[in-house]
């Protein structure tokens, strides 16, 4: 199409396609996805672009939208919630500099898409900055600092789309949920370098208690069960970025419901034990994956129904899964 072409300035090969395997144990569902083919990945240098700052959502106006801004029509158009940006005006920003968009997603997102893209943008370009809306959640800064080794941010802030004439666009994976085994490497490498030792718990709870999505009944009993067994109870909302790093690193059992705090594992060593609880009748195989890729050792149950949304907290089975050959919680 001729209006890419003409916003094309040239593209940087990050690295090639790949087949990647989850060897998961027999006994975990069927419906686990063993193998996953993952497109290339590449930076594309636009010039006279708009950009979303809540989005990342890249578009000329008039003409089109880039696909690789947002990963998938079914995001663009469904789940992601992305296309109100382009319906908004443009304003023309002056600077030179290139651009990197940074839309402030949910925790897993940001990790696992946002964040890594950041980074090769800055491998490749470290004069960039990159795109900020004012309202953001606090994980973000914390961990683009780390990552990037520099506390003075180069931030270009706006509240509405921004028409750019340099921009930095390492495309996002088109399938939500899968990560790229180079991606998890890069977010370790660049991260757990940069966090010291800190306090830590062997044994972990991540609680759900507080939020107000997949939540599930009987869980106050359950972290009441697991604190007498040695258990730690998590909040993960009431911790810095670095601290929620520092607590993965150092445990040796997590237990938790299916969130985005489960994207934590990404720090983990190898070896760690993982409970994961699915609510009733939602079954989301990405952690697991995770878990795979990392060299952990990954279980799951579901919820018990109840006649609530999201099920019970499946309490008669989790001894019974978390109990050690030895015979000691």
């Amino acid at each position: 199409m001729g209006w890419v072409r003409d916003r094309l300035q040239g593209c940087v090969p990050i690295y090639g396609p790949s087949i990647q395997t989850y060897d998961f144990p027999q006994a975990l569902p069927c419906w686990f996805r063993r193998q996953k083919a993952f497109e290339g990945k590449t930076i594309f240098e636009l010039t006279d672009v708009v950009a979303g700052p809540y989005s990342g959502l890249v578009w000329v106006p008039g003409e089109g939208i880039f696909e690789e801004s947002v990963g998938s029509l079914l995001r663009m158009m469904g789940w992601g919630r992305v296309l109100w940006e382009a319906l908004t005006s443009a304003r023309a920003h002056p600077t030179d500099r290139a651009v990197v968009p940074c839309p402030p997603l949910g925790y897993f997102h940001w990790v696992f898409e946002v964040l890594p893209n950041v980074i090769h943008a800055f491998k490749h370009n470290p004069a960039a900055v990159v795109l900020l809306p004012p309202h953001r959640a606090t994980y973000v800064d914390q961990s683009l600092r780390l990552a990037l080794r520099r506390n003075d941010l180069p931030i270009l802030l706006s509240n509405s789309p921004v028409r750019l004439k340099r921009l930095l666009l390492p495309q996002v994976e088109v399938f939500s949920g899968f990560i790229d085994q180079r991606e998890i490497a890069l977010l370790r490498d660049c991260i757990l370098s940069e966090v010291d030792d800190g306090p830590s718990e062997p044994k972990l709870y991540v609680s759900r208690r507080r939020s107000g999505q997949r939540h599930m009944s009987g869980e106050d009993a359950v972290e009441e069960h697991l604190q007498s067994r040695g258990f730690a109870i998590g909040f993960l909302e009431d911790l810095a970025f670095v601290d929620q790093v520092r607590l993965f690193r150092g445990a040796k059992i997590v237990v938790a419901p299916h969130g985005a705090g489960l994207s934590n594992l990404v720090w983990c060593s190898p070896g760690t034990r993982v409970l994961e609880i699915f609510p009733v009748n939602y079954i989301n195989d990405c952690y697991a994956r995770l878990a795979g890729c990392l060299g952990l050792t990954y279980s799951c149950l579901a919820a018990v129904e109840d006649g609530t949304k999201w099920g019970k907290m499946p309490m008669d089975d989790l001894d019974r899964v978390l109990e050690p050959p030895s015979g000691k919680l």
